[in-house]
């Protein structure tokens, strides 16, 4: 038995992947309505901010596939200070790594688009078609509004 555990260990093989199945492989679109229902309920969020994350939301889709996360966020229109602006999508494509996965969650790790820096992010299922994740950043640059994003599988 210690031979088999030591083998398993030495190729890597970890009974946490396997648990879940890799939930996160798919494509998931942003749930808009979820997102600011939640966020309304339970952020602290002024009034020209929940405006702006209101024409934001339910615009971008992750695809995960076994090794690589495609992020795209459409062009679009938000509303700053009560009027409609442009604003630039983008597209990213970065490698994943499954720190852990569990049947309510699952970490991975991914570099950050501007810095390459790895960066982690948690996805929480709601159900096998549902999940959120914690949008917020403790970079200077960047204001942390403490709110959720929701997507739902399309694929």
């Amino acid at each position: 038995m210690m031979k088999i555990t030591l083998l398993l260990t030495a190729l890597g093989f970890s009974p946490t992947l396997l648990a879940c199945d890799l939930p996160l492989i798919g494509t998931w679109q942003s749930d808009a309505t979820a997102t600011m229902s939640f966020n309304r309920a339970n952020a602290r969020l002024e009034e020209r901010q929940e405006r702006f994350l209101a024409s934001l939301m339910g615009k971008m889709t992750l695809e995960f596939t076994d090794k690589q996360l495609h992020l795209r966020m459409p062009d679009t229109q938000v509303t700053v200070k009560g009027e409609l602006r442009p604003f630039a999508g983008f597209e990213e494509r970065n490698p994943y790594k499954v720190l852990f996965c569990s049947e309510r969650m699952v970490v991975i790790e991914t570099p950050e688009a501007f810095t390459g820096e790895s960066s982690v992010k948690t996805y929480f299922f709601v159900n096998s078609d549902s999940m959120w994740a914690y949008v917020g950043s403790n970079s200077p640059k960047t204001p942390d509004l403490h709110i959720r994003e929701y997507f739902t599988r399309v694929r």
